[in-house]
């Protein structure tokens, strides 16, 4: 018969062993073994399953007790090679806050560290898309640390970090994330204990969402980059990638799920649709009060799988602090880009700041100021930009105004024709003018936010600042295509926001008067900001590589119409 041993190394063999039988016939199909583990807060042990002579059976073949502390979670013990030295480890991780790495089968820890919170789970793998596994813990109140283990006989894979066979280069498909500079940084220096015996270092340190409850470092979206998914205890599952700017690694947001039961595990299925010939990875939420399972594509538990990628990119929108603006670098940000918010209210900036950061883990660079008075402000701008995140990939050119009385006869007309236009236009071109440089770099892209009175002098001097931009963005796009810029215009109609509702009316006139506004549109509905984002982070994204140029109207085929929008 066949017997499973586990050797000096940790590794399951196969022995044949005489005894009374007969041998069996060399024709008979090759055994194979699969390990399981059983866990409790003191000991583990393993358990081989061995397929013989056609004859299935669970046999115990050998016995490893490993002594801790403490209780463990169900996802706190992982099983991988974290030192990336072909063998694996047993990682476990306590209540405690203790991480014990246990190597072949030695009863004491070969390498162990304290102080990280209560851990919940353990994940063995290349996180940080570079070829070599590092080890994750996320403890219960939401801290993820990123450690990378090496002994003396292994070669260090910091100080390997320019070797290219080392330093695989993620594969961004759908993105302009530059990443031929990329180092892997240095260890952090905490105040964490580690043990002698070997060398585990920590590489990044990152608070996440509290609670979490399991998580799988996969594959998701078939781009050769792991994905980090965390199941929280609100329902929640959220999809992470480490990303590298300016030398540093920092983990960001690309999918959220939301679920109407508590989850209890979630697991990576490749399940074919052959409605649409798609094979994508499929998300399965087990809840904890049954054996339901519920697929990231079911539409009854989950919100679909974002498509558009703008990862890593570097966004500025102007005007952000309501209304399209904070709209669009809400969008941005829960795409994965880091933005750049600015305008002159302070109080609605920390309010869109705080709403980005609680939604995607995402901390924008808040900048207030007044770009129609103040004539330094782009410079600031761009020059806070740089400084902070070392590149711009996409200029939002937003803010905008307009005046109550905008008619020919107003006796006030010249000076608000001056101050429209400075802030209109002479701004957008202003800012234009100083990202050029850095946008040539990244083949990044510039979105002028107008308006589909640019067709139509539906309101005096604002039609004629809105046609000035409009004419800006196609010369723009014809001077910066060969530099690799693209520039095109959102020209939405009437919305559903602050500016929608004063602009040559009162907010009270605006509200009474919105089904009538309705009204003038083909589809008979004003639209919201998101809608206008959503457009936005399409034209940012390279999905749009092929536009530039464009004025895109989103009015709700109000032009068509050929109808004023408002009431007399």
């Amino acid at each position: 018969m066949n017997q499973n041993k586990i050797d000096d190394d940790g590794n399951l063999q196969q022995q044949q062993q005489q005894n009374d039988q007969p041998a069996s016939d060399t024709s008979t199909p090759s055994h194979s073994t699969s390990i399981s583990r059983t866990q409790s807060s003191s000991s583990t042990s393993f358990i081989a399953a061995s397929n013989a002579n056609c004859q299935r059976s669970l046999s115990l073949v050998d016995s490893i007790e490993f002594k801790f502390e403490g209780n463990i979670c169900k996802n706190a013990i992982a099983i991988g090679d974290c030192d990336n030295d072909g063998k694996n480890e047993l990682v476990i991780g306590t209540l405690n806050g203790e991480l014990l790495i246990y190597k072949n089968d030695r009863k004491n820890p070969q390498a162990s560290t304290k102080d990280l919170g209560m851990i919940a789970c353990i994940l063995i793998g290349d996180i940080l898309n570079f070829g070599k596994n590092c080890l994750i813990t996320i403890s219960i109140e939401g801290y993820l640390k990123i450690f990378h283990m090496y002994n003396d006989s292994h070669v260090d894979l910091i100080n390997q970090s320019n070797d290219s066979a080392i330093r695989r280069q993620p594969k961004f498909s759908n993105s302009s994330l530059q990443l031929s500079n990329m180092k892997l940084p240095p260890t952090i220096s905490d105040n964490e204990v580690y043990s002698s015996t070997t060398n585990l270092n920590l590489i990044h340190s990152q608070q996440m969402q509290s609670n979490t409850m399991c998580a799988l470092l996969v594959d998701f979206d078939h781009d050769d980059n792991q994905e980090l998914i965390v199941a929280l205890s609100d329902r929640v599952v959220r999809c992470y990638r480490a990303v590298h700017l300016n030398e540093e690694i920092k983990l960001i947001g690309l999918y959220k799920w939301e679920f109407s039961d508590q989850i209890g595990s979630i697991t990576l299925h490749h399940l074919f649709d052959s409605s649409n010939n798609n094979d994508d990875p499929d998300l399965l939420v087990e809840d904890n009060k049954s054996d339901n399972s519920l697929s990231t594509n079911d539409k009854k538990s989950a919100i679909c799988k974002n498509q558009i990628c703008i990862l890593g990119k570097v966004a500025l929108i102007t005007g952000s602090s309501s209304g399209i603006g904070a709209a669009i670098a809400s969008k941005f940000a829960e795409y994965g880009a880091d933005c750049v918010i600015t305008g002159r209210n302070s109080e609605n900036l920390n309010q869109i700041a705080r709403k980005i950061m609680k939604h995607t883990d995402r901390e924008p660079l808040m900048i207030v100021g007044d770009l129609q008075t103040d004539p330094e402000l782009p410079k600031r701008l761009i020059n806070e930009t740089i400084e902070k995140f070392g590149r711009l990939d996409i200029l939002i050119n937003n803010a905008g105004t307009g005046i109550a009385n905008d008619t020919f006869d107003n006796p006030e007309l010249i000076d608000e024709f001056d101050k429209m236009f400075t802030l209109n236009v002479r701004v957008p071109l202003c800012l234009c003018r100083l990202a050029v440089e850095h946008l040539e770099k990244t083949q990044g892209n510039i979105i002028n936010i107008s308006s589909n009175a640019s067709a139509e002098p539906i309101l005096f001097t604002y039609s004629m600042s809105k046609a000035a931009l409009d004419m800006l963005t196609k010369g723009a796009a014809q001077d910066l295509g060969p530099k690799g810029i693209r520039v095109n215009s959102i020209n939405p109609g009437p919305t559903i926001t602050s500016m929608g509702r004063c602009l040559g009316k009162d907010s009270d006139h605006f509200e009474k008067s919105k089904d009538k506004f309705a009204k003038l549109t083909i589809l008979d509905r004003i639209p919201y900001p998101d809608e206008m984002a959503n457009l936005a982070a399409f034209l940012a994204s390279n999905d749009a590589v092929n536009i530039t140029g464009s004025i895109i109207v989103s009015d709700g085929g109000m032009l068509v119409k050929k109808r004023q929008y408002f009431a007399k």
